[in-house]
């Protein structure tokens, strides 16, 4: 089904270094720049060593992420750019996605940013309000969501934008902050993320909960009340184009996340990064320190390489497809069940109202609000029919 995966190849570039580590924050991070000029260097290495890959054929996009990239010195960020040159993509469809804390938006900043073809900013709001920021352990200046995107619409008329915002409360409706979406909308934001919050281990949100500082159904009630924001934000016009990104209009989405969504191939540069091409997967080492003095070293071992079983790579293929509003494939379904089990998993879809009825069609199998809450059942539904078909089909 090689027809249905995007062809060309994506780029992540990972940037590990921020001003500070929020509470809920489990990305591989320095607070350090001391080994920032090492780091860039072996990026430099290692980027090197991939560039040819891509040969005539320039990616299809290019993903800064972090960290906060912006954050970086200003002489530190242009020699970054200097490094990921040959990456940029060409023409009119290049996308170039950088992330960025809103306090970093500084004019100097904004006059670099003009002058990158494409450019896309995702920009880390993650609270409607300073009390939100304070309950998730934001360690950010609060900046309000509408003015700052009227700002940029000044200062950087070219660019596409983008928010996003954690759901952390386990209470209330959120009215402050779909009136706030609402308004974004109307004024033009391009894109929305929004995700429940999740308390991961080694993170000090983690830490408070194990020492009865944070309810244990901090999670639960933040995930009911995701569903129910999500669900709104759909009613108030916002396109939802995966689980949790909404985007102004079909043509507004990430196009680096949506192709690695379908299964397209893309690299992986810095430390922490992970790169998928084929059935060959990598993931870098996490350590800033490790993963200098490795690619110093120049042995080519960055990390942990695996080679992906046929069933790993059809999980990976479902919940990427499954996720997006445009759905799976039913050819592709078809190719992985007898008869009577695609059957059998349509029906009970059906019967459960998981499907987007007026989406869904001989070509697409496509999830509703309802069936994105419940992808990892879903998935896991029709892994046991492609496991085992025979039992059944007796049933």
């Amino acid at each position: 089904m090689t027809e249905d995966v995007p062809k060309g190849m994506g780029v992540y570039v990972q940037i590990p270094f921020c001003p500070d580590r929020c509470d809920y924050c489990a990305v591989p991070v320095s607070v350090s720049t001391a080994l920032l000029p090492r780091y860039l260097e072996a990026l430099a290495m290692e980027a090197g060593r991939v560039a040819g890959l891509f040969g005539k054929v320039p990616p299809v996009s290019l993903y800064i992420g972090g960290g906060s990239p912006l954050s970086l010195p200003r002489e530190a960020f242009l020699r970054l750019l200097e490094i990921l040159a040959p990456f940029f993509p060409a023409g009119a469809n290049g996308e170039v996605t950088i992330e960025s804390r809103p306090e970093d938006l500084d004019a100097g900043t904004l006059e670099i940013l003009r002058r990158i073809p494409g450019v896309r900013l995702s920009l880390g709001v993650e609270g409607g309000s300073p009390d939100d920021l304070q309950a998730l352990g934001r360690r950010s200046a609060y900046l309000e969501p509408l003015p700052l995107l009227k700002r940029l619409r000044q200062e950087i008329p070219e660019a596409s934008i983008s928010m996003d915002f954690i759901v952390g409360e386990e209470k209330g409706p959120g009215e402050r902050f779909l009136a706030t979406a609402r308004a974004l909308l109307d004024e033009g934001l391009e894109h929305l993320s929004v995700y429940p919050l999740v308390i991961e281990s080694r993170t000090v949100l983690s830490l408070r909960r194990s020492q009865g500082q944070t309810s244990e159904s901090l999670e639960e009630g933040a995930a009911e009340r995701w569903v129910e924001i999500c669900h709104t934000l759909s009613s108030q016009g916002w396109n939802r184009y995966e689980v949790s990104n909404f985007s102004k209009d079909p043509e507004s989405v990430c196009r680096h996340n949506r192709h690695v969504w379908q299964g397209g191939d893309y690299l992986g540069l810095g430390a922490g990064a992970h790169q998928r091409t084929g059935r060959s997967r990598r993931e870098n080492v996490r350590s800033v320190s490790e993963y200098v003095r490795i690619v110093e070293r120049g042995n080519g071992s960055y990390g942990m390489t695996e080679t992906l079983s046929d069933e790993s790579y059809d999980i990976e293929y479902l919940y990427g497809n499954l996720r997006l509003s445009q759905g799976l494939s039913t050819r592709w379904l078809r190719e992985k069940l007898d008869d009577y089990s695609y059957g059998s998993l349509y029906s009970e879809f059906v019967r459960i109202d998981v499907l987007d009825i007026n989406r869904t069609n001989e070509q697409r199998l496509v999830l509703n609000d309802r069936g994105f809450s419940l992808l990892d059942p879903l998935v896991l539904m029709i892994l046991e029919r492609q496991r085992s078909p025979d039992s059944l089909a007796s049933r």
